[in-house]
This record gives C-alpha cells, structure tokens and sequence, in this order.
C-alpha cells in the first residue's frame, strides 16, 4: 500500500476518499460535495446516487480505518455467501467502477467493563465485499464508528468527530464482532473462532473539508477483468 495513505491520514476528515476509479462519501456531513457535484450525479445516476445508507442513528461518530476484510469479520464474520443478491453485488461493483459514489460503511459499538468495544450495529457489508471482488480487501479504508450509549450521564454531542473522550476511549483499543445472526450464534458458541480487532486505528484531528478529495491509493489500482 502507498505511504500516502499514511502521511494524509491526519486530514482524514476530507469529504471524499478515492480508491482508484472509486468514490466513497462521509454522507454524516452535509459538505461533501458541492452543488454542482451534486447536480451531476443526479444527472449520471438518478435521484439518489449515492450508494448505502449513512449512519444518523447514533449522536456520536468518528471515523476509524480497517480493511474491508476486517469490516467483514467485525460484521457477524461474513462471507461473500452470507450475503443474498450476487447480482446485486455485481450490479454495485459495475456502478462503483463507473464512477457512482458509495457512502462509507458504517459500525455500531458499546464499551465493556473492561474497555473493549462490541460491535452491535453495521451498514455496509454489500459495499465491503464489493471492494473485496474488486481486489482492495487487504487496503484499509475510512470507517464511521458510532454510539449512542458510550458514557453514561454524559452530554450527547451530536458532532462526527468531535468528542474527544470517545476518541480517546476508541484509540488502540479491541474491537469484538458482531454475533446474534441466529439463535445459538453467541460468542460462547463461536469460542475461538470469534472474530477481534487489536489496537483499533482512530485519527484525529477529524476534520471536515468540503469539495476535497483524499487519494487512499493514488497509485496502486491495477486491472479488473471483470470490467
């Protein structure tokens, strides 16, 4: 992967990351693109261009990085075949590559009593095993990671990236998948199998950049086949 990932990560709060052919929008804000923008993917794609569902169920987000694999893992450990539309997913992948944007993927977290973070909420699974097909799985990519729930008695504040205990409380710490797909499928169930992420990766500052863009891996895109 480029070190330019790395040396631009500390504007991480840019409105739009490019991956190669592909667009990926923080929909939490309402910078990320410019009028015009927005008047030209309603013309290419429709109404509403944007792929995904953004994450507004939650007062607090920041952003983290991790691959899409790691996503998959932290979302009930899915695989490709968990997933129901393959054309669908082919459909995505051909829009992606043409261009149309996707909003970022989006967990859901609690803090337990020993600091760790379960996952319990995820948006985005389809978009993540899109860019797996597409041969970015092992790239590490902008993530919104949220709570509502996170302290107690404390002031919600309800501004991405701006509560500063939740990122210092989310910086370097272990990440548990999601479980709870079906009946049985508990964490006592999967055992060693449970899928955890050491030393989750949270940036800051986390600022916001309206009609920016941020080239995660400007020169490492290769051939796709497939399109």
């Amino acid at each position: 992967m480029s070190n330019a990932f790395d040396e631009a990560w500390q504007v991480v709060k840019m409105a739009q990351h490019h991956l190669g052919p592909i667009r990926m929008y923080d929909l939490a804000s309402n910078n990320f693109q410019t009028d015009e923008q927005k008047a030209k993917l309603k013309e290419e794609f429709g109404e509403y261009p944007v792929m995904g569902s953004a994450a507004f169920f939650n007062d607090n987000h920041v952003k983290a990085r991790m691959t899409p694999r790691q996503y998959m893992e932290m979302a009930y450990n899915t695989g490709r075949k968990d997933l129901i539309g393959d054309e669908y997913l082919l459909d995505m992948q051909e829009q992606m590559m043409m261009g149309r944007p996707i909003g970022l993927p989006y967990l859901g977290v609690s803090r337990r009593d020993d600091g760790s973070f379960k996952v319990n909420s995820q948006e985005g699974r389809h978009r993540m095993q899109s860019l797996i097909d597409l041969g970015q799985g092992d790239v590490e990519i902008p993530v919104q990671i949220g709570s509502n729930a996170m302290f107690d008695g404390k002031k919600k504040h309800n501004q991405y990236g701006g509560f500063q205990e939740m990122i210092d409380a989310l910086q370097g710490a272990r990440l548990i998948q999601q479980t709870g797909y079906s009946d049985g499928y508990t964490e006592e169930d999967l055992g060693d199998r449970l899928k955890v992420l050491e030393n989750l990766k949270i940036d800051d500052p986390q600022v916001w950049g309206r009609n920016k863009t941020f080239k995660i891996t400007p020169e490492d895109w290769g051939e796709h086949d497939r399109f």
